[in-house]
């Protein structure tokens, strides 16, 4: 893991930290997350962050009736539709 052999023991634990908080969250408020663009405006994006200071990451998910399913954790340099799963693609 880059975070791990880059930064050290201590970043590591703080951003696997900020991860943890970031998927508490969503599974608490999943109406937190912010609308991705269309075509696929049917899946949420929610950037972890620390006390006001936003990591380069995003968590990618969607909600059903029974739980908030996440897709990827994301660096906020990728293409979105790329990493978008056949099966996570609008229906319509």
């Amino acid at each position: 893991m880059r975070t791990l052999s880059d930064y050290g023991v201590r970043q590591y634990d703080r951003y696997e930290r900020l991860i943890e908080d970031a998927l508490t969250t969503i599974t608490e408020r999943p109406d937190r997350g912010h609308p991705c663009a269309s075509p696929f405006d049917h899946l949420l994006r929610f950037r972890i962050e620390r006390r006001g200071r936003r990591a380069r990451h995003f968590l990618l998910y969607r909600t059903t009736e029974h739980a908030t399913e996440v897709l990827r954790f994301l660096d906020d340099a990728v293409d979105v539709p790329r990493h978008v799963l056949a099966e996570w693609k609008p229906t319509r």
